[in-house]
Order: structure tokens, then C-alpha cells, then sequence
């Protein structure tokens, strides 16, 4: 909300306000993008702390269109990766190469085109529309 200093203290203050309910972190981890209401309550849901105790601040976007105190947070970007890490499920199977059962043969490599692009080009070469490169 702001900052705030006394003449009385050296520290500036953070006006802070909260949530109406906890946003638990195990719901954040578990969801990339989390809603929370803000609260209208100020002898309830104002905090007033030390600037250098804020460490790890929320993101916070408003949902345009829904109640004025529903806004969103995305979950921090130092925690994207376990939260991907979590959604990919790779097994050693997975990791395992199988040959295949499709003959794969006319695409052998010769130089830079493969055996049946070259082809169609000479095709081309042949009906006047194209050349060979």
C-alpha cells in the first residue's frame, strides 16, 4: 500500500494489506496462478512492518471484470521449474531408444537433400518448372 516513516524511528514502515483468507503455499505450488481477495477491513487486514522484513513480495494482477478486491498471483519464478519438474513424469522407459518398424530407408542422407526431395526436384528439372540446387 506504501511506506511510512516516524520522526521517532530510523526504519521506514510498509503498509501492508492482506488477504481475507491465508493463501496456503501448498495451494501455490500445486497451482501456477492463484486467486485471493484482497480485504476492505482495515483494523483487520492492514499490517505495518519494517521495510527490510519484506523479502519475497507477491505478484498481484487484478481480475478486471470480477469483484474489485479478486486479484490473482502467479506462483514466484525461483519456483517455476519444480513446478514444471512436477508436471513432466519421465521413467527410465521413457529414456529407452526401440528401432522402428517403419521402413525409413529412402531417407538415407546424401549431402545436404535427402533421397526423395531430390527426386521431385529432378522431376521438376525434367517438366521445365524447377532446378536442381
Amino acid at each position: 500500500m506504501g511506506f511510512v516513516k516516524f520522526t521517532d524511528e530510523d526504519e521506514h514502515q510498509a503498509i501492508i494489506r492482506t488477504s481475507t483468507k491465508d493463501l496456503p503455499w501448498e495451494t501455490r505450488t500445486k497451482e501456477f496462478i492463484s486467486s485471493f481477495l484482497l480485504s476492505t477491513n482495515f483494523e483487520m487486514n492492514y499490517e505495518m512492518v519494517p521495510v527490510s522484513s519484506v523479502v519475497h513480495p507477491l505478484c498481484a494482477f487484478q481480475d478486471y471484470g470480477g469483484p474489485v478486491n479478486k486479484f490473482f498471483t502467479p506462483l514466484p519464478k525461483r519456483n517455476w521449474a519444480q513446478y514444471f519438474d512436477d508436471k513432466i513424469n519421465v521413467t527410465p522407459n521413457h529414456l529407452d531408444l526401440e528401432e522402428s518398424d517403419v521402413d525409413d530407408s529412402q531417407y538415407e542422407e546424401e549431402g545436404d537433400i535427402l533421397d526423395d526431395e531430390e527426386e521431385e526436384r529432378e522431376d521438376d528439372d525434367e517438366n521445365g518448372e524447377g532446378e536442381l540446387v
